[in-house]
């Protein structure tokens, strides 16, 4: 008895080529693969996926190896697997893959205005196509002056800082891998607001009994006299007023110009007039002795009456400001009738509010998976990861990873963390795997009474909220909204001594904090863990984001889904 044996070439030096494009639903397909190497001719077969494929309307002619449909008859992504055999046996695989793209490729969105020397960043939404977008541009009309257009994702960003101002009408594009092409029409306008334009300067010395509101808008101020800024008495030496401010900011003259008489009030009032109103709102920068209120139509908008000299800056929300004219009013008070060394003095420079005057801390959380170095991008500080915390991209973004035992990032005790009694945003998504226990999202201060505040996740009383406490007493809850397992933003907002704590956009009651209330910053702060080391948090923090001085949400709002912009 003979046995026979057949050996065959599994196709060794044979090569199978071929590029499978994208295709429209309902296009007309055709595609070749080749082989290369072994003999001839060659054999072509679907050794995995021809049953979708056949669906789908398309088929491998085996002869020739080309893939062809008359009519694409069903949309999304469809792997295969293809086999060359050549005469002898031999043959060779290769896997692809062919895109039948449902939905056309467009953009949607429109990008808002700019305003020179300001941060810009903005997004149009790409949809369709098979979702490898790239080569953005513009086709007609010129991109502002320090704009540049990229892909994040599947967003068209328009990001960048506008050196000069413009107004024109632009026609962006993004591709996509298969060819198709979106376009978009935007009238992009770029506003030059700095530095803002006054009026000159009125005012009245008048008694610290006279309780007049001349802060009022409609207040007629037409008989004061006018004069230039700063005002002051003039006191000899290094202690003088305008030496000090001068040396506080450069731009303030060094010379004080008018004199005060002692044991007075000083009111001083002039227009500020905006073309339009800057996002961020304005910085003021001023300096001040022995007190100031500050009013902006009519409402006070910043304030201190400490009675020492000082530098001072302060933003003025966007909210307070009009477009037009807008009356600034301030209330100076010399607190003294007999001192020649005491003054009653200020003066201020306006700018507009940049994202780096007001974000005090920034982490976006980037880095490769499973790194523990935590960048801020808002300022030089150093946040310090212990236990297991690390950076994560498990759930398709990056993000801070805590395990819920001894995890935590903490950096030193920084002004930045400093609210005190002004406004201020704390901001961040986040995702719990427990609200059993306190879990602690921020944490800045050294003690239960110290002052400061924390932030937890807790489901109290069947009430599953984000909750905020300060020196031990409650300071404000979000909706009870909160379950484990999923991702949301959370916001905690004072404006003018009112809290509110916000969940995914929507506010819970407002909370009026007690006059003169502070929020320092006691202990250095951390995320993902209480001051003493407890209460760790079991779950995910990603942007992160601090606002000092400006309260950014004022109602409800859609969440911001992108990573914050480095200021």
């Amino acid at each position: 008895m003979s046995r026979r044996i057949v050996l065959v070439d599994i196709g060794q030096g044979m090569t199978l080529r071929g590029v499978l494009p994208s295709v429209a639903l309902f296009a007309a397909y055709s595609a070749h693969v080749v082989a290369r190497g072994g003999q001839g001719p060659y054999v072509y077969t679907i050794t995995a996926g021809a049953a979708a494929l056949e669906a789908a309307g398309i088929y491998l002619d085996s002869p020739t190896g080309e893939l062809i449909s008359s009519r694409v008859a069903l949309g999304g992504t469809f792997p295969l697997t293809i086999r060359a055999t050549s005469i002898t046996g031999a043959y060779v695989e290769r896997s692809f893959a062919i895109v039948v793209i449902a939905e056309p490729l467009s953009l949607s969105g429109t990008y808002p205005d700019a305003v020179v020397g300001v941060d810009y960043l903005a997004d149009l939404q790409i949809s369709g196509g098979d979702g490898n977008y790239s080569n953005p541009r513009a086709i007609s009309g010129a991109l502002p002056a320090g704009f540049a257009l990229s892909i994040v994702g599947s967003l068209l960003r328009l990001s960048g800082k506008a050196t000069a101002a413009m107004s024109r009408t632009t026609v962006v594009v993004a591709v996509d891998s298969a060819g198709g092409t979106a376009t978009s029409t935007q009238a992009i306008k770029v506003t030059d607001l700095s530095p803002p334009q006054f009026s000159d300067w009125r005012y009245l010395q008048t008694l610290l009994s006279d309780n007049t509101n001349y802060s009022a808008p409609a207040f007629d101020d037409s008989a004061w006299p006018i004069g230039p800024a700063p005002f002051g008495n003039i006191r000899p030496g290094a202690s003088d007023d305008g030496a000090l401010a001068h040396a506080f900011d450069s731009r303030f003259s060094p010379t004080i110009a008018t004199t005060v008489n002692l044991d007075q009030r000083l009111w001083i009032r002039r227009k500020l007039t905006l073309s339009s109103v800057p996002p961020l709102g304005i910085k003021m920068t001023g300096f001040f002795d022995n007190g100031y209120v500050m009013y902006l139509n009519g409402a006070v908008v910043s304030q201190n009456t400490t009675g020492l000299q000082s530098g001072v800056t302060a933003n003025i929300s966007s909210q307070a400001l009009l477009a037009g004219d807008n009356v600034i009013a301030v209330r100076c008070d010399d607190d003294s009738a007999t001192s020649s060394t005491d003054a009653s003095y200020f003066d201020f420079l306006l700018d507009v509010t940049k994202e780096s005057d007001i974000t005090t801390s920034l982490l976006n959380f980037g880095g490769a998976n499973g790194s523990t170095v935590f960048t801020d991008t808002a300022a030089a500080r150093t946040w310090t990861a212990s236990g297991n915390a690390q950076i994560d991209t498990s759930l398709g973004y990056n993000a801070g990873k805590f395990d819920g035992s001894g995890d935590y990032l903490s950096t030193p005790v920084s002004p930045g963390f400093d609210f005190g009694t002004g406004d201020f945003t704390i901001e961040f998504w986040f995702l719990v795997n427990s609200l059993s226990t306190q879990q602690t999202l921020f944490d800045n201060r050294n003690g239960d009474s110290a002052g400061g505040l924390v932030m937890y996740a807790l489901s109290y009383a069947g009430s599953p909220r984000v909750w905020i406490y300060g020196s031990s007493a409650n300071r404000g809850s979000s909706p009870a909204a909160l379950t484990t397992g999923a991702m949301f933003h959370t916001a905690y907002c004072v404006k003018q001594g009112v809290a509110t704590v916000y969940l995914n956009g929507v506010g819970g009651a407002p909370v009026t904090l007690p006059g003169g209330f502070t929020f320092p910053c006691t202990g250095a702060p951390r995320i993902g863990s209480q001051w003493q080391g407890t209460n760790f948090l079991n779950g995910f923090v990603r942007a992160f984001r601090v606002t000092k001085g400006y309260c950014r949400y004022n109602g409800a709002f859609t969440p911001p889904a992108a990573p914050f912009p480095n200021p």
